[in-house]
C-alpha cells in the first residue's frame, strides 16, 4: 500500500498477487488490487477484484470509490447506480460515491437527478473539482448554458491544469455559440492532455460550425488515432467529408461507424444522405429505413427519407415523412422547408408559401440577419408605406421574384430594394419607381421589411394567380441594336446555356448536361448555335466535335453588371435552349421563347410532369423520361425547334 501511495504501482500490484496467491480471500489485497487496475485503465479487472472483495465482507463497499467510477467508464451505469447507491447507504457521507452516482445518473440521461447528486458530492467536499466540471455536463444538458459555464469555471479555478475542465467549459461555450472561446478551451484541454480524444472531437465539432471544414477532418483524425473505436467522431468526420462534397469518402468513415457501432440510427440516416448524393437511391432509401428501424421517432431521418422519396419521384409519400418529422420535432425547420418545397411542386401553393417561411429559420439559407422593423405580412399593410425588400439567394430566384414589385407598387408601397450589385442595371428600368439600397446602410429608413420570396405569400399567391404578365424585365434597347447589328440577320438563331456554377455541385448534377447534346440541332440547316454560356462551361467550347460550331463571345457581360448583355442577345435570337439555371429565369422575365431542359425530377418551381409553366407564358419544359437520360430529351427538344421553325418560316 505504500508502494502504491508512491506511484510504484507496478511494484506494488506484484506484492498484492503474492498476497493474494497465498490467501485469495484477502480483502484488502483485492480491494487494494482492484483500485490499482482502476488506475491503470483495466476496468473489467477493476470491477471483478472490488466486487470479490465485497461479496467477502459487503462492508468493503463502504470504501468503494473505483467499481463505481469503472463501471461508468464501461457505459454499465445501471450497475454503476446500483453500487453507487449501496456504498452510500453505508457511508452517507463519502462525496466520491455520490460524484459517481452524478456520472450514472448522467449516463442514463436522467441530468436532474444527475445534478442532484453532483450538488450533493460538493456539499460534501466544496473543493471537488470534478464534480463542480460534471456538474456543468449536467446543467448543460438542461438547457442552462450560462449555468453550466459558471460551473465549470469553478472548477477550473479549485484545479486549473484539469484537462475535462476546460473541454467541459468548451461544451458550455459551444452551445452559447461562442465558437472561438469554445475552441480556446478545448486548445487548453489538449495542450494540457494530448492524448484527449474527446477534446479533438468536440474541437472538430465547434471548428465544423466555424465552416472550416478542412482543420475540422484533421481533429476528427487526430481523435479517431487515439481512439480507433471512437464512432461517433467517424460518423461526424462523414458529416464533414458530405459539406465539402466528398461522398465517396463520406460514405466510407459512415461504413466504419457502423461497423463500430450497428445500431447508431444517425450514421445509418448520414450514410443514406452520401448515397443520395451519389445517386444511390435507393440504397440511400433503405439507409434511412433503418435508421428509423432502430429510433423510430428520429425526425432527421424522417426529413432525409423523403428528400430521397422526392428524389425518384414520390411526393406524397414524401410528404408523409415530412410530416413524421414535424410530429416528432415541431420546431424542424429543414423538414417544414422540404415539406413546402414538395407542396409548392405539387401546386398546393396556400400550405407550401406557409410552409416556405420555415426557410428564414435556416442560417445557411438567410444568414439569420435582425431587421429592426417589422415584417410585411400583407398587401394591406403597404399604402403609402415605405417597404424594404431583400434578396435571399442566387441570381435566378431575384430574377423569377422581382416580378412582385410591381404588386407592391400598385398597392401603394414606396420600394426600397436590397438586389444583388450585379443585378442592379438589370433591374433598373421596372416601369415604376424603385430605389437600390445597401442594408448596412446604416441611414436606412423603411416601415417594413420584406424577403423577396416571401412575397408570393404576402400576396396571396395561387397558381392561377401567379402574376404572369411578361415581360416583366426590359433589356436596354441601345444593347439591343448593338447585338442585333453584331448577330446579323442570317439563319434562325438559338441562344444556349448548359450548365450552372460548378463551384457547388452538392445536389446539383443532374442539372447539367453536355454542350454535345446540341450536335444534332446544330446540322440542322439554317440553325445558328449562339453561346450563353458565362463562366463554368466555357471551356467545352474548345473540345466541340468536328463539324459542329457554336459562336461566342469573349466580351458578353465582361463588364461588372450581370446578364446585360445576355438580355440584350435573348431578344435578338430566335429561341433561347437552357438547362435549370438563372438563364431561364431571364429569358422567362424577357417574355423570349424559351425550352428549358429538366432532369428526372427538377427543382419546386417546375412543379411536377408540366410541360408548360405558370411563372413564365413563353416557355416550354422538355422533363427526363428516366433518371439521367438527356438523349431522349434532346430528341425531343429536336424535333420541336423543327416544328418551331417551320411555323416560323410560315
Amino acid at each position: 500500500m505504500a508502494l502504491h501511495r508512491q506511484g510504484r504501482l507496478a511494484e506494488a500490484a506484484k506484492i498484492y498477487e503474492d498476497v493474494l496467491a497465498a490467501d485469495k480471500a484477502h480483502v484488502a489485497a483485492l480491494h487494494c488490487l482492484g483500485s490499482l487496475a482502476y488506475q491503470m485503465g483495466n476496468l473489467e479487472r477493476a470491477v471483478t477484484l472490488i466486487a470479490e472483495a465485497v461479496r467477502i465482507n459487503p462492508k468493503t463497499a463502504a470504501a468503494d470509490a473505483c467499481r463505481g467510477a469503472a463501471l461508468n467508464r464501461l457505459d454499465r451505469h445501471a450497475e454503476a447506480l446500483a453500487v453507487s447507491d449501496e456504498t452510500i447507504r453505508l457511508k452517507p457521507d463519502f462525496a466520491e460515491a455520490h460524484y459517481n452516482r452524478g456520472n450514472a445518473f448522467y449516463g442514463l440521461g436522467r441530468f436532474a437527478e444527475a445534478l442532484a447528486s453532483y450538488d450533493t458530492a460538493i456539499a460534501l467536499r466544496p473543493d471537488f473539482a470534478e464534480a463542480w466540471s460534471n456538474r456543468g455536463n449536467a446543467l448543460q444538458k438542461l438547457g442552462h448554458a450560462d449555468g453550466a459555464l459558471a460551473s465549470c469555471n469553478r472548477a477550473i479555478a479549485l484545479k486549473p491544469n484539469y484537462a475535462p475542465g476546460h473541454c467541459n467549459r468548451g461544451n458550455a461555450l459551444y452551445d452559447l455559440k461562442r465558437w472561438e472561446e469554445a475552441l480556446t478551451s478545448y486548445g487548453r484541454a489538449i495542450e494540457l492532455n494530448p492524448n484527449y480524444a474527446q477534446a479533438y472531437y468536440n474541437r472538430g465539432k465547434t471548428l465544423t460550425d466555424l465552416k472550416r471544414l478542412d482543420e475540422a477532418i484533421a481533429s476528427y483524425d487526430r481523435a479517431i488515432a487515439l481512439k480507433p473505436d471512437y464512432a461517433q467522431a467517424w460518423c461526424n468526420r462523414g458529416n464533414v467529408l458530405n459539406d465539402l462534397e466528398n461522398f465517396q469518402q463520406a460514405l466510407a468513415s459512415y461504413d466504419k461507424a457502423i461497423a463500430l457501432k450497428p445500431d447508431d440510427a444517425e450514421a445509418w440516416s448520414n450514410r443514406g444522405t452520401a448515397l443520395q448524393y451519389l445517386y444511390r437511391l435507393e440504397e440511400a432509401l433503405a439507409c434511412h429505413d433503418k435508421a428509423l428501424a432502430l429510433n423510430p421517432d428520429y425526425a432527421e431521418a424522417h426529413c432525409n427519407r423523403g428528400s430521397v422519396l422526392n428524389s425518384i419521384k414520390r411526393p406524397q409519400d414524401a410528404l408523409a415523412s415530412f410530416n413524421r418529422a414535424i410530429a416528432a420535432n415541431p420546431d424542424f425547420a429543414q423538414a417544414h422547408f422540404n415539406k413546402a418545397i414538395t407542396e409548392l411542386g405539387l401546386g398546393n401553393m396556400e400550405d407550401g408559401w406557409r410552409e416556405f417561411e420555415w426557410r428564414r429559420k435556416i442560417v445557411e439559407m438567410t444568414g439569420n440577419r435582425i431587421f429592426p422593423k417589422p415584417l410585411l405580412t400583407s398587401l394591406a399593410e403597404v399604402q403609402g408605406k415605405t417597404i424594404l425588400v431583400h434578396f435571399e439567394h442566387g441570381f435566378g430566384d431575384t430574377i423569377q421574384f422581382c416580378r412582385y414589385l410591381e404588386l407592391l407598387h400598385r398597392a401603394g408601397a414606396r420600394i426600397l430594394l436590397n438586389a444583388q450589385k450585379k443585378l442592379e442595371r438589370l433591374l433598373s428600368s421596372p416601369g415604376f419607381p424603385l430605389t437600390f439600397v445597401n442594408l448596412d446602410d446604416p441611414t436606412l429608413a423603411y416601415d417594413y421589411h420584406v424577403p423577396l420570396m416571401s412575397l408570393p405569400l404576402v400576396c396571396g399567391t395561387f397558381v392561377q394567380t401567379i402574376p404572369a404578365k411578361v415581360p416583366y424585365i426590359s433589356p436596354e434597347d441601345a444593347l439591343v441594336r448593338k447585338w442585333r447589328d453584331r448577330l446579323g440577320g442570317d439563319g434562325f438563331k438559338i441562344g444556349i446555356c448548359w450548365t450552372g456554377s460548378l463551384t457547388h455541385l452538392k445536389g446539383q448534377q443532374s442539372r447539367i448536361f453536355p454542350v454535345t447534346s446540341f450536335e444534332p440541332m446544330a446540322k440542322l440547316p439554317g440553325v445558328r448555335l449562339i453561346s450563353l454560356q458565362k463562366g463554368d462551361g466555357e471551356g467545352d467550347l474548345t473540345s466541340l466535335p468536328q463539324g459542329m460550331t457554336i459562336e461566342s463571345f469573349d466580351n458578353l457581360d465582361a463588364g461588372p453588371d450581370a446578364f446585360v448583355d445576355t438580355a440584350a442577345v435573348m431578344k435578338c435570337v430566335d429561341l433561347v435552349i437552357t438547362n435549370d439555371t438563372s438563364i431561364s429565369h431571364l429569358a422567362g422575365a424577357l417574355g423570349v421563347p424559351t425550352f428549358v431542359a429538366l432532369q428526372y425530377v427538377a427543382d419546386w418551381r417546375w412543379m411536377f410532369d408540366r410541360a408548360d409553366s405558370p411563372w413564365y407564358p413563353t416557355m416550354r419544359l422538355f422533363r427526363q423520361k428516366a433518371d439521367g437520360d438527356w438523349n431522349a430529351v434532346f430528341r425531343e427538344i429536336e424535333s420541336a425547334v423543327d416544328d418551331f421553325i417551320g411555323k416560323a418560316v410560315k
